[in-house]
C-alpha cells in the first residue's frame, strides 16, 4: 500500500506546487511595485506584500512538512496558494487600472484584508498541527510544566 506524502509523484507535486508559488509572488511583485507610486503607500503596500509572502510561504511548508512526515493528505491546491492566486490577480487588475481609481475593484489598501486572511489561514492551521502533534506526545501545548 502507498504511503501518503512518499514517492516520485509526491515530490514531484510539492515540487510544482512550490515553483507555482515563486511564480506567484515574482508576478505579484513586479506588479505592486508597479502599482503602487506614492512613497509612503509603496512601503506599506511592499510591508503587507511581504507579511503575505512569508505567511503564505510558511503555510505551504508547513502543509509539506506534515505531509512528508506525518502522511497527511495535501490538499489539491492548499487555501493560501488560492489567496496568493487571488493577490496576484487583483495586483494585475488594480495595475490595469492604474490611474482610474474609482474603476478599481479594490480600493487603496485591498492588500490588508488578503493578508489578515492569509496570516490567519495560516496561524489556524500551524496550531491546529502543533496540538495534533502535542496529543500524540500526551503535552499541552499552552502549559509549561514547572518542578
Amino acid at each position: 500500500s502507498k504511503v501518503t506524502g512518499t514517492g516520485l509523484f509526491s515530490l514531484l507535486k510539492q515540487y510544482l506546487l512550490i515553483h507555482f508559488y515563486v511564480i506567484l509572488l515574482l508576478v505579484s511583485f513586479k506588479a505592486i511595485c508597479a502599482l503602487v507610486t506614492e512613497d509612503r503607500r509603496r512601503y506599506a503596500a511592499l510591508r503587507t506584500f511581504g507579511w503575505i509572502v512569508t505567511c503564505a510561504f510558511g503555510d505551504l511548508m508547513n502543509r509539506i512538512l506534515l505531509m512528508r512526515i506525518g502522511h497527511v493528505p495535501l490538499p489539491k491546491i492548499p487555501q493560501n496558494i488560492v489567496l496568493m492566486m487571488f493577490f496576484t490577480f487583483a495586483c494585475k487588475e488594480d495595475l490595469a487600472l492604474k490611474g482610474k481609481l474609482e474603476q478599481q475593484i479594490f480600493g487603496l489598501y485591498w492588500y490588508y484584508p488578503v493578508a489578515f486572511l492569509i496570516a490567519m489561514n495560516h496561524l489556524s492551521f500551524f496550531m491546529e498541527s502543533i496540538n495534533h502533534v502535542a496529543i500524540v506526545l500526551g503535552r499541552n501545548v499552552f502549559k509549561i510544566k514547572t518542578e
